[in-house]
Parts: structure tokens; sequence; C-alpha cells
């Protein structure tokens, strides 16, 4: 995958793609060593290139609370009924939503990256606890659009629980199947949508290089 300079020759190639088959159940997962810098602040980036459709929901990123077992953050590409949209949740430890949202966008061309990047702020109690970027492009038109009710802690990023990178973490199960590629994530950190990609001379999303960002 090429970055936007490359039209000029050359360019910067992201490394360390992986592929994921959902037949092979397939997947990544890690447990973070030390507690996070912020329950309430983070930004996550991603490139996607699906397999098959789903047929049932795939997986890209999941995280449970702790002690509970609810979703500490899941992030989802929807089965075909739910008409392949990506959704994006984070819960309370007792269950309850602080933000759920369903693009009204669908995702069904394999042979095409959708770069995702989002934001979350906790602290806040409208529509800017989530913000959200799909190829350079704002999104502020969801399908389903929940909000957090309450400035409150998030459970991502949990010592105790492994993150799971292309399934259901704590089920063993929706399994993704298809390309991940330059999946970060900022602990404690805004940051911007073009920290990941930009524009080429033809209007295209790019990625471009992340080692020199915060990380927390």
């Amino acid at each position: 995958m090429a970055a936007a300079s490359a039209s000029g020759g050359g360019g910067y190639s992201v490394g360390n793609s992986i592929l994921l088959n959902d037949n092979d159940s397939a997947y990544m997962s890690w447990t973070p060593s030390g507690a996070a810098d912020s329950a309430r602040i983070g930004t996550m980036s991603f490139w996607l290139k699906g397999g098959n459709l789903p047929t049932t929901t795939n997986n890209i990123i999941q995280q449970d609370w702790p002690s509970t077992g609810n979703n500490g953050i899941t992030v989802q590409w929807n089965s075909t009924t739910y008409d392949n949209k990506l959704s994006f949740t984070m819960e309370t430890s007792a269950g309850g939503i602080i933000f759920n949202k369903w693009t009204t966008l669908s995702f069904r061309d394999p042979t095409a990256w959708a770069h995702i990047w989002f934001t979350w702020d906790l602290n806040q109690t409208d529509s800017t606890c989530f913000t959200l970027y799909i190829n350079g492009e704002n999104i502020t038109s969801f399908s389903t659009d929940t909000n957090n009710g309450s400035a409150q802690d998030g459970g991502f990023l949990t010592t105790t629980k492994a993150i799971g990178l292309g399934r259901h973490q704590a089920n063993g199960n929706a399994y993704l199947d298809g390309y991940l590629s330059q999946v970060y994530v900022q602990d404690g950190v805004t940051g911007v949508y073009t920290d990941a990609g930009e524009f080429d001379d033809q209007g295209e999303w790019r990625p471009i290089d992340v080692t020199g960002l915060t990380f927390g």
C-alpha cells in the first residue's frame, strides 16, 4: 500500500500488514502491560480491506471490561443483515451505552482499502464525544447515533483483558475476513486525521508515515 507521495515516484510504503482468513480462525491479540494514560481520551486508526463480505458480524478490534465482560470497545464490520456497515461501541462496566455509532455507509468492495480514523473524548456529553473520518472525509451522519450521557471513564486498554484484533477476544468468535494495515492507538491523545493520511494529486486518500506520533 503506497503513500500519496508515491505518485511522484518512490514514497512511503506501509509494512506489517496482515491477512486474516475467518475460515482459519486467524486473529491477533495483545494485553497491555501498564495502566492507560487516560480512561476518557484516545484515538485509533487502521486501514481495512475486506475479503468475503461478512454473513455474520466480523470484529475488527474488541476488548472487554475486566470485571463484567461488557464491551470496553468494539469495532465491527457487520453482517449482510446489517447492510455491511461499520459500528463503533463503548459500554459502561454495567453494560450501558457510552457511545454507539453505526455508519450509514456500507462496505462491500473487496478491491478497495478504507482508512478508518476515530477519536473519543468521554468528558463530552454530545456528538463531540466521538469523531470519525473515513478516507479523509468527516462522517457526521449515523444510522444509529447514541452519545455519551455523562462524563465518565471508559474501559478500554485495561491490563487484565486481552485486546482482540480480528475476533471477539472474550467469546472467541466473529472472526474478521480481510486485510488490516497500519493499526495504531493513541492513549490519552486527541489526534487529527491528517496524522495518518493525505490526499494525492488525484484526490485519493493515501497513508503516510505515523512512526513519529505520540502513542501514550
